[in-house]
């Protein structure tokens, strides 16, 4: 759904029109617009916080499992930087 850009550029893009269509989203628009305010500001940390810390997703605060956010953090900026095949590729091996 994302891609990576040149260093001129932000670090990610939203997907386009296009993109979305090829996906089917099944999820209400309140959880598609808290995704989108998540990416807006292109910090991974505060993607991961913010998702992390959301209780209507988890029923409890996942920030307060201690390093969790910086595990996923850094599994976010992989995906960033090789894409979600090789990073998948590199988690399972």
């Amino acid at each position: 759904m994302f891609e990576k850009l040149s260093k001129t550029q932000p670090v990610l893009r939203m997907a386009t029109p296009e993109d979305i269509a090829a996906i089917a989203l099944r999820d209400d628009a309140q959880v598609l617009e808290f995704f989108k305010n998540a990416w807006s500001h292109n910090d991974l940390s505060d993607v991961a916080e913010k998702v992390l810390s959301n209780t209507n997703f988890w029923d409890t605060d996942l920030t307060a499992i201690d390093g969790l956010q910086k595990e996923v953090t850094k599994h976010l900026q992989a995906i960033v930087n090789n894409g979600m095949k090789a990073t998948l590729d590199a988690f399972v091996k």
